[in-house]
């Protein structure tokens, strides 16, 4: 018989105190050995802990044979093992450096989508280490701008607090691009939390051609094109502030905002190429406008002060078929997001007199009575054409037509979709998210001889308020201007024909 091991009064006095509470009773003490947890463990230091588990279970007795010594020695290591296990599942090993020498970076996009960042961030090493799992179903701008912003929102705030992060996407139809350009604008940003996690195959498909893999810092991805949705891209360009950089590959950084609006241009005529569509000169100019007027404000308009900002815009076109249908169905996205300044922060600063006085009377008109924000209402009135936040050559205000020519040209390019595919264009900035579908954007008259306006009320008129379910208030500010829009070309559909206005 194997003598017990001896009292806890016989160890010497330099010896834990809390020794005996986790040290097994009984013969062996299988058991107790075997199910050390984790705060245990913590009480003692593993050197130490490791000395007295060999120290008892190598106790000399005169009955002892070399084959029980030899069991003992063999069950001290296999408890080692198990206690080493068992730190290395619960977290207690050390951090990689890569984590410790992570430090918090200011970011006007985290702080956004987590006020408290500024006063909650913890240092990596003083995190709890739990795994957060996050994921990203509905992450769409178009179909769901508030749960693609609450997503982004959680994502924001596990980066203040969380040691680790799994990120899931799991959306099995992937038809919008502006989030994940959001993302990829954050992850610059954040500490490097983001463990892995699942990806949908269409998610897949659509990050491996639009090439956005490193930009969201999820490495490299291979897909089949037999057995993924058909993606045609148009790659991402990106443009950060001065400073700010830190790619090392210059071949998604652009020369020029023209080498930019060409191959945009060469990109959608490729693609209505395959459905015997041409561009037509005036579209082209249009899409010229309306994209350079979109990346000038995201320069100038990021930081009123600078006129220095970061922009990012991509886009493909994604057929989907259906078994009810026996066309497939082809999306084009397309999408620029700007950090800095929101449109509101921007025409707050107008310098012409006469758009600030039609301005503070339409909000005045209806901040009261329709219970609307002033930041709303200022960011439906800049839609309209003709407003704009700097004077023209002959003083007054009349530029500002880059948002209607997309809205137009957006509609003439998916007029023959059918109903339950109608273009539309989700605006996001500051605590505004404007919504740009129809049935309000049929009622736009295009009129040459007149301005273009789009009120979102059912007589299309700045006497009645905007409809809250097309103009929504956030519980967060976008420090910029996200435009994602979306149209859908049938194969069947008939020829699309210039519009009044373009």
């Amino acid at each position: 018989m194997i003598a017990p091991p001896p009292s806890c009064d016989s160890l010497p006095h330099n010896e834990p105190k809390k020794l005996e509470e986790i040290w097994p009773t009984g013969i062996w003490g299988r058991r107790r050995l075997a199910k050390f947890s984790v705060s245990e463990i913590d009480l003692l230091t593993w050197r130490e802990l490791s000395r007295l588990i060999r120290k008892r279970l190598q106790v000399f007795h005169p009955r002892q044979t070399p084959v029980d010594r030899l069991a003992r020695k063999r069950f001290a290591k296999k408890i080692l093992k198990n206690i080493r296990r068992k730190r290395w599942k619960h977290g207690s090993h050390p951090l990689p450096k890569r984590l410790l020498a992570a430090r918090k970076k200011e970011s006007k996009l985290l702080s956004a989508f987590y006020p408290s960042r500024e006063t909650q961030w913890k240092s990596l090493q003083n995190r709890k280490r739990k795994e957060y799992i996050i994921s990203a179903k509905g992450f769409s701008l178009i179909e769901t701008p508030l749960d693609a912003i609450n997503i982004l929102r959680e994502i924001a705030k596990a980066e203040a607090l969380a040691l680790q992060l799994r990120l899931n996407f799991s959306d099995e139809i992937c038809l919008d691009v502006s989030p994940y350009l959001i993302l990829g604008l954050m992850k610059a940003d954040m500490a490097p939390i983001v463990r892995g996690g699942n990806i949908s195959t269409a998610v897949t498909a659509m990050v491996d051609a639009v090439n956005l893999s490193s930009f969201l810092e999820i490495g490299k991805i291979n897909r089949s094109q037999k057995t993924h949705p058909p993606y045609w891209p148009f790659k991402i360009h990106f443009r950060r502030g001065k400073g700010k950089s830190k790619s090392n590959d210059i071949s998604q950084q652009p020369s020029s905002d023209e080498a930019i609006l060409d191959s945009l241009i060469d990109t959608i005529e490729g693609w209505l190429r395959k459905f015997k569509r041409p561009l037509s000169d005036d579209h082209k100019r249009a899409i010229h406008g309306m994209i350079s007027e979109a990346l000038n404000n995201a320069e100038r308009h990021s930081d009123l002060e600078t006129r220095d900002g970061d922009w990012a815009i991509a886009g493909f076109l994604s057929s989907l078929s259906s078994a009810d249908e026996k066309q497939d169905k082809y999306y084009c996205s397309l999408s620029v997001v700007s950090l800095g300044a929101s449109i509101h922060e921007s025409l707050s600063k107008c310098e012409d007199p006469g758009t600030v006085k039609s301005m503070e009377s339409y909000i005045e008109r209806h901040r009261k009575k329709a219970h609307m924000s002033r930041e709303a209402l200022t960011s439906v009135f800049a839609l309209q054409d003709r407003v704009s936040r700097f004077k023209q050559g002959d003083g007054s205000s009349a530029g500002g037509i880059g948002l209607m020519d997309m809205i137009q040209w957006v509609n003439e390019m998916g007029r023959h979709a059918s109903s339950d595919a109608p273009p539309a264009i989700t605006l996001l900035s500051g605590k505004v998210c404007i919504k740009i579908a129809p049935p309000y954007t049929d009622l736009i008259s295009y009129d040459c001889d007149k301005p273009r306006n789009l009120w979102f009320n059912e007589h299309n008129s700045l006497e009645q308020p905007p409809d809250r379910k097309y103009v929504m208030t956030l519980p967060i500010s976008f420090p910029g201007t996200a435009v994602a829009i979306r149209f859908c070309i049938r194969e069947d559909g008939a020829e699309i024909k210039q519009a009044g206005g373009i």
